[in-house]
């Protein structure tokens, strides 16, 4: 377990991960979601307002057999479903979130009599690539589309469609210079309270989220977990962790490589598998540990 974790005082959580991403995106914060929704869908407050509500994000089941599968954010608003996928460290492919927002779709025409009814499904994927991956996603936002394959007039173009969004392109672009949806891209980037402060001061719904980042942020058994979390999710994709195979986990930018080193230090890892996860000989681990260990356990 990672001790005394805390934040400089400016500084806020990134969203990064499941916990944080569901405290502030949810049921109870429907100020939030209903912004959420007018910048994606681009409509006005008082088109929304009081229509919106947060969906089960449990996945409805096709077949007995079906696993359970959770989605992270579904919203409802009169024939859309929009489900927002955070993805940490994703690899550029949304073969599973695509099923996901399909099944929702199907299963809105297996339940009741409005066979005839359209129900558009939006999948946007937030995507927190790597540094590498960086390299090969350089797009801001890539919109594909499904067109609905019907002849009648006054429909919808698509059934479903797709906003796959590289939220490392907007964390160093200025809040100013962005589009109205972009801001909600921005938004999710953003991990100190003065430019959280400049867009707060225009998007008013916006100031219940404000002050709850901050109060998590400060939060020292928090910010803990947050932690943990995002080790607990390194450790997870690395094969030696998993299965007990060797090949270990690229874990890429040196200053992540120190992080987790001391990060599994402190959780009373054993050097040798630590060795094994970084890639790294024992006594290279042991000089990291004892270099940096003071600034990463104070």
């Amino acid at each position: 377990m990672v001790e005394n974790i805390e934040l400089k005082e400016n500084e806020l959580l990134e969203i990064r991960g499941d916990r944080i991403f569901h405290d502030l995106f949810n049921e109870q914060e429907m100020d939030t979601i209903e912004w959420l929704v007018m910048k994606i869908l681009d409509c006005k407050y008082e088109d929304i307002h009081g229509k919106v509500s947060v969906g089960n994000i449990r996945s409805v089941n096709m077949t007995k057999d079906d696993k359970e599968k959770y989605l992270d954010l579904v919203v409802n608003y009169k024939n859309q479903i929009i489900d927002i996928e955070l993805n940490n460290n994703a690899n550029g492919e949304y073969l599973r979130n695509a099923c996901y927002i399909g099944n929702r779709v199907i299963n809105s025409y297996l339940v009741g009599s409005e066979y005839d009814k359209l129900t558009q499904g939006i999948l946007v994927n937030l995507n927190w690539f790597t540094e590498n991956e960086n390299k090969n996603h350089p797009e801001t936002v890539v919109e594909e589309i499904w067109e609905y394959p019907s002849l009648k007039k006054n429909k919808p173009e698509y059934l479903i469609k797709f906003i796959n969004v590289n939220l490392g392109m907007y964390k160093d672009m200025c809040y100013t210079s962005l589009k109205e949806k972009e801001i909600v891209w921005k938004l999710f980037t953003i991990n100190n309270k003065e430019e959280l402060d400049k867009i707060v001061k225009k998007e008013k719904m916006l100031n219940n989220y404000c002050k709850k980042l901050q109060r998590l942020s400060k939060d020292k058994e928090y910010c803990r977990m947050i932690w943990d979390e995002r080790l607990e999710e390194n450790l997870r994709n690395h094969d030696a962790y998993r299965g007990g195979r060797s090949e270990g986990i690229d874990i890429g930018k040196e200053q992540t490589k120190k992080e987790m080193i001391i990060s599994m230090y402190n959780k009373n890892i054993s050097l040798d598998l630590i060795s094994e996860i970084v890639k790294l000989p024992v006594e290279d681990v042991k000089k990291i540990i004892k270099d940096n260990k003071e600034e990463w356990t104070n």
